[in-house]
């Protein structure tokens, strides 16, 4: 009888901990998209979107390109006129000048993280 009022317990509280759990999911959407090709030289904008199903702003989204963090690079404004449960980061007219692989990995404190890789930074050149 004892270890079945323990087991019932722990399975509560167990149910307690995964609810809490997912009502503090932040999904991160990141562009350009996975598996995109660009062109050595192309100017793009990198744009991220983390969203709160808290009804809160995720905090301290951060932003790498390549391991290189971007994140106090982006437009002060990026969040102006966004959800009040988003958090948002852009980027304008970034180049990238030599070809190979691409990853774009965002991070916000709840320690949510994705990554977006395009498939590769091509060399391009036109003929005459």
């Amino acid at each position: 009888m004892v270890h079945a009022l323990r087991f019932s317990l722990l399975c509560i509280l167990c149910l307690q901990l995964n609810s809490a759990t997912a009502r503090a999911a932040t999904d991160i959407r990141i562009m350009p998209a996975d598996r995109g090709v660009l062109a050595a030289g192309q100017r793009f904008d990198i744009r991220v979107e983390a969203r709160s199903d808290a009804g809160s702003r995720p905090q301290r989204l951060r932003v790498r390109l390549n391991g290189v963090d971007l994140t106090a690079r982006g437009e002060p404004s990026a969040n102006d006129g966004a959800p009040a449960d988003s958090t948002n980061f852009l980027l304008r007219g970034h180049s990238i000048s030599t070809p190979g692989p691409v990853t774009i990995e965002a991070e916000t404190a709840d320690g949510t993280r994705t990554s977006s890789c395009p498939e590769d930074t091509i060399s391009w050149t036109s003929e005459p």
